[in-house]
């Protein structure tokens, strides 16, 4: 049975990472990952305008992940614990035991392995500690950075024909 509730916060710990729990004081971190126009280039949603909204994202995303409505880390370096992107898992379904997985990584951090470390993290967490057979993804057709990624990791492409603007992944538990 997929497990939800998750108290105390998970830390995820790799190589190079620290996943933690976002804290108050992550909020300008917020702000320039939520606004930041590569970041948002192929998600649906308005950009983070000001420390205000930021501070209030994090209030309602702690309150989600304590309520048990899906889990929220903030990616961090081990060598200073910044905030430099985010993975999360939400849309929860205990009926098929299954989760989604959503990512974001700051610009200056693409390309290094980052989100591979990550990600592998939360897969291992997904399957060993949630009880989950299925992880889900929505990406954008065109952001095929992020479909190489999760098709390193294992993910088999879902989509049903003619969908063009959004890809669907799953990985499966075997």
């Amino acid at each position: 049975m997929l497990k939800t509730d998750f108290y105390p916060f998970p830390l995820l710990t790799t190589t190079r990472l620290v996943l933690r729990e976002l804290e108050p004081t992550d909020d300008a971190a917020i702000l320039d990952l939520r606004s930041n126009k590569a970041v948002n280039r192929y998600l649906d949603r308005e950009p983070t305008k000001d420390l205000l909204a930021a501070q209030q994202f994090i209030t309602t995303i702690n309150n989600g992940v304590a309520n048990g409505e899906g889990l929220y880390w903030g990616i961090t370096s081990k060598e200073d614990l910044h905030l430099i992107g985010t993975i999360c898992l939400y849309d929860f379904n205990v009926e098929n035991s299954s989760v989604e997985i959503g990512y974001e990584l700051h610009p200056s951090w693409q390309g290094k392995g980052i989100m591979h470390e990550a990600m592998s993290a939360v897969i291992q967490f997904v399957f060993d500690k949630m009880n989950a057979h299925f992880i889900n993804a929505t990406v954008a057709a065109a952001n095929q950075p992020s479909i190489q990624s999760l098709l390193r990791h294992g993910f088999k492409d879902i989509s049903p024909e003619g969908t063009h603007e959004e890809m669907h992944y799953q990985l499966r538990l075997v």
